[in-house]
Order: C-alpha cells, then sequence, then structure tokens
C-alpha cells in the first residue's frame, strides 16, 4: 500500500484547549515571499529563504535577515494598524535559527512597540521584548515570546524582527519563521508530518 505523508497542525501551548485568537501579522510565515516586511536601515536586508522552514514542509520558507552594519541592531518592520485595542493583552513571537559557520557573531530576537496613532505614528511606548533572546549558533529552530498589555490609548504596533551584529565581522544572519502578535492567546502553530498506509 502506498504510503501518504500527512501535514497535521500542533499547537504549542501550555493549554491545548484554550481557544486561540487570530494572528495580526501579515504574511507571518514567508510562505512563498517577505511581502509585508521592511527593512528599517540600509544596513539590513531581508530575503526569501525556500530552503528553509520552521516545520520543514516542502513549499513553503522562511525570511533570511542579513545585519551588514557591525556594532548595530537593526531589523526589519511591520505596522499592524488593525486589532490593537489599549489596555488589552497581547501575545507575539517568532520562531529564530542562527546557522552555524558564519564568521558574525551577534543575537537575535523580536520588538513590538505600541502607538498610540494609526500608522505607528505618535507617542511610543517602552517595547514589548520576546525571550529568550536567542544567541547563535544554534542551528535549531528555538521558539522565542512574550506577552504584555497594549498601553492606554494604543491603536497601532509595530512589529521589529531585530537582529544584532557584535561587530566582529562585515555582517551577520538569522533566519524567522512563524512569526506572530495578536490578542492574548495568539499561539504560534508548526506543521508535523507523519506517513500513512
Amino acid at each position: 500500500m502506498r504510503k501518504q505523508t500527512v501535514y497535521a497542525l500542533t499547537l504549542l501551548a501550555l493549554f491545548t484547549t484554550a481557544a486561540t485568537a487570530a494572528n495580526l501579522v501579515t504574511n507571518p510565515d514567508f510562505d512563498i515571499d517577505t511581502n509585508g516586511w521592511a527593512p528599517n536601515s540600509a544596513g539590513i536586508s531581508i530575503s526569501w529563504d525556500s530552503a528553509m522552514n520552521v516545520a520543514g514542509a516542502p513549499g513553503s520558507g522562511a525570511g533570511l535577515v542579513t545585519n551588514s552594519m557591525p556594532g548595530f541592531n537593526l531589523g526589519v518592520t511591520q505596522c499592524v494598524s488593525s486589532g490593537v485595542i489599549g489596555g488589552n493583552s497581547y501575545d507575539v513571537g517568532t520562531w529564530a535559527f542562527f546557522p552555524s559557520g558564519q564568521a558574525g557573531v551577534g543575537t537575535a530576537g523580536l520588538f513590538v512597540w505600541f502607538f498610540d496613532q494609526a500608522g505607528c505614528t505618535g507617542t511610543q511606548s517602552a517595547p514589548l521584548t520576546v525571550a529568550p533572546y536567542l544567541p547563535p549558533p544554534s542551528d535549531s529552530w528555538t521558539l522565542l515570546t512574550a506577552t504584555g498589555v497594549a498601553p492606554a490609548g494604543s491603536v497601532s504596533a509595530l512589529i521589529y524582527i531585530n537582529l544584532y551584529n557584535s561587530g566582529n565581522a562585515n555582517s551577520v544572519s538569522a533566519e524567522y519563521d512563524g512569526v506572530r502578535f495578536g490578542p492574548s492567546p495568539t499561539t504560534p502553530v508548526v506543521l508535523q508530518s507523519f506517513e500513512v498506509d
């Protein structure tokens, strides 16, 4: 009998019975491109890597972020202007992967800043920062998560995929996949494969 590969969603949650809220991020999984994400500086870039994916699912990919500014903390960003309400609790997270064999050293993370005007303008809050903050090399996908409350009056949020270049080489790169931001609980999901007869 021919075997077939089936992909199933696995919820990475403390309570599997909890309902999950909508993810507010556009193109969080980088399935076919990096549309929706923009570098915050000329020294950082994001490209689509078809060979990498947190679930190992064929036909998907990851966002490869490269920081070519030694000594600088840079990122790629996305502004969320819908679904952000001051006083509400929000979850943020991403999967990150540091490839080994790089001359560069740095750290990978994810920040969220809340704003009191649409389009991520106006007064900016202190950042909500994921944990752990991933140091290289790992050669494995690590889930970085955080939960926090949007300050009163918040109406938009800036999602900031962060990559620090420690300055010992010209550039450092990390892969990102499954970016999540939304009202708690917004649970990252991973495709897991298994074979059936």
